[in-house]
């Protein structure tokens, strides 16, 4: 996400990752954050209107735990995105549960930042 509170983001399948890291790296690009596990948890409430409405709320623990909430934007990849970091996963879920919110899905996946 920008300080405008704006969040611009693009998703490729590269089936030969390694080979995209090398030129990247090769190229001069440096490596910003190495590679983590991160876990995702998306909440909704019982009828789904975040869902039904394009809208994401999501807690995500990896060396850091964060809450965010997106909201469509202009296109597809670009969404108006709140972000704030809080000290606990559990506290963070049991907070949304309170709330009326419910985990509707959870993935972990891989991340490296590269600039």
């Amino acid at each position: 996400m920008n300080a405008s509170g704006r969040e611009i983001e693009a998703k490729f399948l590269l089936p030969h990752l390694a080979d995209v890291r090398v030129r990247v790296l090769s190229g001069g690009g440096r490596l910003i954050e190495p590679r983590s596990l991160e876990l995702n948890l998306r909440f909704d409430d019982e009828a789904g209107r975040l869902a039904a409405g394009g809208r994401v709320l999501r807690l995500r623990r990896d060396r850091t735990t964060r809450l965010t909430y997106k909201a469509p934007g202009p296109t597809a990849e670009e969404r108006a995105e709140l972000e704030l970091e809080i000290e606990s996963a559990d506290a963070g879920r049991q907070l949304l549960e309170a709330l009326g919110y419910r985990v509707v899905a959870a993935y972990e996946k891989y991340r490296e930042t590269f600039a």
